[in-house]
């Protein structure tokens, strides 16, 4: 991996992560632009930073609103030949059809039943955008996900969020969908 694109660090704090810690999963939010709007990815349309984030060891990642520049299609895609699971619950296509097909993983560590979900920002599109996907409610998306969680028995529920956080994002950010929630441990 080239130390110009910026990646070398990302890898190396996975390999990190797998040797020093006893607990091995790994989650993130990527940033937003994990596929796109980096000079690697637009030079190998994503493949290499399909490669880059296999080799970090990710559990799961959220989907970031930029990432749908690519068009949901191939969004689905890439995120096909990645090693672990991509989190939106609620990107869809245009047509309101799921991008991804779980809603939620279940991790088992030390003991403890974890559940994970993911929402992503609102996209905004133009209607030329249209391919790009859509965004519904992430409130609306997540309480029937919690209450899913709780009924498969899990110990805690986090809400893996690429959603924007303080006063720019009070009526959709994480801490909204923290707040409208019952049940969202972190």
């Amino acid at each position: 991996i080239d130390a110009a694109c910026g990646h070398t660090e990302l890898v190396a704090s996975g390999d990190a992560l797998k040797t020093n810690y006893a607990y091995r999963f790994r989650l993130t939010d990527i940033g937003g632009a994990a596929i796109t709007l980096r000079t690697i990815a637009t030079l190998t349309d994503g493949a290499a930073i399909v490669n880059i984030l296999n080799a970090v060891g990710y559990d799961a990642m959220v989907m970031g609103n930029d990432d749908t520049r690519a068009g949901s299609e191939h969004v689905k895609e890439l995120a096909e030949g990645l090693n672990f699971e991509v989190l939106a619950a609620n990107y869809t296509d245009y047509a309101g059809s799921r991008i991804f097909p779980d809603d939620y993983m279940i991790i088992e560590e030390a003991g403890k039943k974890i559940g994970v979900f993911g929402l992503t920002a609102e996209i905004h599109e133009t209607e030329e955008e249209s391919q790009n996907g859509r965004t519904p409610d992430p409130v609306e998306m997540a309480i029937p996900i919690v209450a899913a969680l709780q009924e498969e028995g899990v110990d805690y529920i986090i809400a893996l969020t690429h959603l924007g956080a303080g006063s720019a994002y009070e009526d959709s950010g994480s801490e909204y969908v923290a707040s409208n929630v019952d049940g969202i441990n972190l």
